[in-house]
């Protein structure tokens, strides 16, 4: 890069820097009491200097000299009140966040690092707003390991800002380490219209999946590495919402309670998991009829469980989970017979049927990979679950599961309850007391 274009990509780097920073300013005047006070007597004292200056002069070369004074008066006291505002903005550490980046040479192609641009604290844990200067996420998130080493804290995770110029960092201290076990806390909210799971704990807080915006999940991991521990979990939490749930685990269901086998609608066979599916797309079809009727009745839009419920709490509808320990078991078709494989190709078309829409009626499908098989999982049932988990996996599995590769570089080979999401977010699974 040219010495002029240098110039001109750091001035307008600078400008859009402090700019955010004029705009977070004014804000902090408007929303901090403290700030506001602070305004007010600058102003105070801005206006009674001007009255002063607005005196009549005694000699003529003041009275030449007064109306440049209150310009020069005036302007100066808005560009100082602008300059206030910006470094009051400008947040503690914003230095030494500069020096560790550029100490890795995290710099875009201007020589400039990425530039503090908020930070909220949580005890010992922050969440850092970082404004870019150019440089890409996946550029940033792919110095994750540097970045730790030159800040000395976790990165618990790496979000989208507020704009394509900020991104959110969520910081750990650099000695803060994942439990070895944590038993699912019995606080745990089990209202029945409450979504959410719960799944671990992060270095930064819990891990929670919300079901109605992310309605299926999927849980992989290789032998040992904690993935039927993870649906145990969600099961029992399912069970004390009052959940209806359908257990398919053709191993026999020996992982699982006994007492759990009835109450979960246990199926150990093929031809069982293709009719409780098929019963399941029945009871799909029936609800968007429901709520089609509740939607006209009422005139408002009824576009999920969420709003039937709301609509028609005389006869409300429960939550579905499908639960499937290992889907190998129903979808790979490598030695069957032709009648088989004409069910799991029934199956496997349930199975998309019910992830493609199963979120607005409130069915949701929480599926369990062991296997590094590209079959394993089909397109059309993967393309509609967005929310991600693997355990320790080689590179083959973590792929078809996160579509990277991230498991097999992040979760030590001999860790257990050990996972990392599709956000990049490494937790520790809980466990139950059976």
């Amino acid at each position: 890069m040219r010495n002029d274009e240098r110039k001109s990509v750091l001035y307008e780097q600078n400008a859009a820097y402090y700019f955010c920073c004029l705009k977070k300013g004014l804000r902090n005047i408007v929303h901090k009491p403290l700030n506001r006070v602070i305004t007010i007597l600058y102003w105070v004292v801005v206006v009674l200097l001007i009255l002063k200056c607005s005196l009549p002069p005694d000699n003529q070369l003041e009275k030449l000299l007064q109306p440049i004074l209150l310009i020069g008066l005036i302007i100066g006291s808005i560009t100082f009140f602008l300059l206030l505002v910006i470094a009051s903005a400008i947040p503690a550490g914003a230095y030494s966040f500069a020096n560790a980046f550029r100490s890795i040479n995290l710099v875009n192609s201007a020589g400039q690092p990425p530039l503090l641009a908020d930070i909220i604290k949580y005890g010992d844990k922050m969440v850092a707003e970082l404004f870019t200067q150019g440089i890409s996420i996946e550029e940033i998130t792919k110095r994750k390991l540097d970045i730790e080493a030159a800040l000395n804290k976790r990165i618990v995770s790496i979000k989208e800002g507020s704009d394509c110029q900020h991104i959110n960092m969520y910081l750990a201290p650099g000695t803060a380490k994942l439990p070895e076990k944590i038993t699912l806390p019995e606080n745990v909210d089990n209202n029945s219209n409450n979504p959410n799971i719960v799944l671990g704990q992060s270095l930064f807080e819990d891990v929670i999946v919300n079901l109605n915006s992310t309605p299926h999940i999927l849980v992989g991991g290789s032998t040992g590495s904690g993935k039927t521990t993870m649906l145990k979990v969600i099961i029992q939490q399912a069970l004390q919402k009052g959940w209806v749930i359908n257990l398919i685990d053709m191993k026999g269901g020996i992982d699982y309670p006994p007492k759990w086998h009835k109450a979960c609608g246990l199926c150990t066979e093929e031809q069982s998991a293709r009719d409780t599916l098929r019963e399941l797309v029945t009871e799909l079809e029936s609800r968007k009829k429901q709520f089609s009727q509740i939607s006209k009745r009422f005139g408002v839009a009824c576009s999920s469980i969420a709003d039937f419920n709301l609509l028609c709490s005389e006869k409300s509808l429960p939550r579905i989970l499908i639960i499937i320990d290992e889907l190998a078991e129903l979808t790979d078709k490598n030695g069957m017979d032709k009648a088989h494989k004409e069910q799991a190709d029934q199956i496997v078309n349930q199975l998309a049927t019910i992830a493609r829409l199963g979120r607005a009626y409130g069915i949701n499908l929480i599926i369990g990979v062991q296997r590094g098989d590209a079959v394993v999982v089909p397109g059309q049932i993967k393309s509609n679950i967005t929310y991600r988990i693997s355990g320790k996996a080689d590179a083959t599995l973590s792929m078809i599961i996160l579509d990277n590769t991230s498991a097999n570089e992040m979760i030590p080979k001999d860790s257990r309850g050990r996972f990392i999401n599709h956000d990049g977010v490494v937790f520790h699974g809980y466990i139950i007391n059976d």
